[in-house]
């Protein structure tokens, strides 16, 4: 879960919201994210084989985590706290467009 949240960029009720029907190839299909838009997210295929691995034996319309968002973001602080860095679910996103950012510019 904090891998994908680091490679993908999700928010955290996108996470809460994503179906195993979702992922489709290398992408992640986002569905009524800010905005009530839906929206295409490439992922990097060592993310893809993990989701796969992960959600083997799920139906499409399983959730991936079956988590609610503040149990993500619950979950994700404790993990923080546990390695000793002090972030939260939104710092995952920033780490996400920070690398993007500094691979536009080299």
């Amino acid at each position: 879960m904090v891998n994908l949240a680091y490679k993908s960029g999700l928010r955290r009720a996108e996470l809460a919201n994503l179906k195993v029907g979702d992922i489709i190839l290398e992408n992640l299909i986002v569905r009524e994210g800010k905005g009530k838009k839906d929206r295409t997210v490439p992922l990097p295929s060592s993310l893809v084989d993990q989701l796969a691995e992960f959600t083997r034996g799920m139906r499409d319309g399983d959730s991936v985590f079956n988590l609610r968002a503040i149990s993500i973001g619950d979950k994700i602080r404790r993990l923080a706290r546990e390695a000793g860095v002090n972030l939260h679910t939104h710092s995952l996103r920033h780490g996400y467009a920070t690398r993007l950012w500094n691979v536009r510019l080299t």
